[in-house]
């Protein structure tokens, strides 16, 4: 084999050692980013959409209870919840790890949420207006319950100084203080039972308590307008008969407490439905977060996985191109610098022959370097031819 094929043969091992490096490397690079990109991208927006859609969800039901129990919010703080919730879903569906089907459905869930959200608030806002209705026509009410309630207590502390009292003024007095004083009793046990229909979580029994509270109410306010004593003015509220200006005021009171018992229990009616609702939800974008975060996991595990096998690659690649580095030496060494040296060495010899022209040089390999022993073979056979030749000549000139 000659020499330039076998440079040419430990030039092409180099440059695939190398080549195989580069592409290692390049290989590595390469899986490293689509992984790094699929878990900041695709694996992070499910992961993190599915958490900041559940933080959203929970802040509008959140911003609900808290009005419900009169807490300052706001419109924009609800406003605020729903952007997050709608942004962070539309990342969540763009990132497509969940398959088509289950991303549907977890859509028509958020959209279920958001038309039972809507008609709670409608409700919420129906029952605030009754109620706000029911308190306005409550204060007047209840100033005047009390101010007749302290007209019937001076009919009894008038009472020993009458000088004409029947068994029949003593009732009406009777019924007047009593009256008021029961009347106010169902008044406030109604309100109290309405408070707690709204925020308790067990509330079945209260309507029943509410409707006997205004029985009582109604019994007691019967009573003590049959009394007689309120059928005159009462001072600071007008020149109409205190029975009547409180009969007028009773039965408007006694639809706005229907109505808003009515308008709460449609309100936690529509409450639960929209927990219910919410619930659902929660549980799907839950399924979400736990499959971006197994995908981030797994993603994570495959990043380690090739960090080792790069690792493995680079120390095997330093080993192949020291072994191919050494190698390359030992064959240059003994396809080049030995046959050389021994040249050299046969060289040498012919000129330590003193001028022997018929010593060759043997062995001679079949490449460049045995060209050139050929050559000086052939050089030293034309020196001899010459020599003979010379020689001839001149024994010729002689004789």
């Amino acid at each position: 084999m000659r020499l330039s094929t076998k440079n040419g043969f430990l030039a092409c091992a180099l440059l695939f050692v190398m080549a195989l490096m580069a592409a290692t490397g390049y290989w590595s690079g390469s899986q490293l980013s689509t992984i790094l990109a699929y878990i900041t991208g695709p694996a992070w927006d499910t992961a993190d959409g599915a958490m900041e859609t559940t933080i959203g969800i929970q802040g509008e039901m959140g911003w609900m209870q808290s009005r419900l129990v009169g807490m300052p919010v706001t419109d924009e703080q609800l406003h605020k919840a729903a952007t997050m919730t709608d942004e962070a879903f539309a990342r969540l569906l763009v990132a497509k790890i969940m398959d088509t089907r289950t991303s549907d459905k977890v859509a028509e869930e958020l959209k279920n949420f958001r038309i039972l959200f809507a008609q709670l608030r409608s409700r919420y806002d129906a029952m605030h207006v009754l109620q706000r209705q029911l308190l306005d026509n409550v204060e007047p009410m209840q100033r005047l319950g009390a101010a007749m309630e302290e007209i019937g207590d001076e009919q009894f502390e008038t009472l020993d100084a009458s000088q004409s009292m029947t068994v029949g003024s003593f009732k009406k007095r009777w019924v007047a203080a009593d009256g008021g004083m029961e009347s106010l009793i169902g008044f406030y046990t109604q309100l109290y039972h309405l408070e707690q229909l709204a925020h308790v979580q067990n509330y079945v029994s209260l309507p029943e308590l509410i409707t006997n509270a205004l029985a009582f109410q109604d019994h007691a306010v019967s009573a003590m307008l049959e009394s007689g004593v309120f059928d005159g003015p009462i001072d600071g509220f007008g020149n109409e008969p205190a029975g009547k200006l409180y009969s007028a005021y009773f039965t408007k009171h006694k639809n706005l407490m229907t109505q808003s018992v009515v308008s709460v229990l449609a309100f936690r009616q529509q409450f639960l439905l929209c927990a219910d609702a919410a619930g659902i939800l929660l549980a799907s974008l839950g399924e979400f977060e736990e499959l971006g975060d197994r995908a981030v996991e797994s993603q994570t595990a495959n990043v380690a996985g090739i960090v080792r096998w790069a690792q493995f690659s680079t120390i095997f690649m330093l080993l192949l191109v020291t072994l191919t580095v050494a190698g390359n030496y030992l064959m240059l060494k003994s396809w080049v610098i030995i046959p050389i040296g021994q040249l050299h060495s046969r060289i040498n010899d012919l000129v330590r022959g003193e001028g022997d022209l018929t010593a060759r040089i043997e062995n001679i390999r079949n490449d460049e370097l045995g060209d050139l022993g050929r050559s000086i073979n052939q050089l030293m056979a034309l020196l001899h031819a010459l020599v003979v030749k010379i020689n001839d000549k001149g024994q010729f000139i002689v004789e």
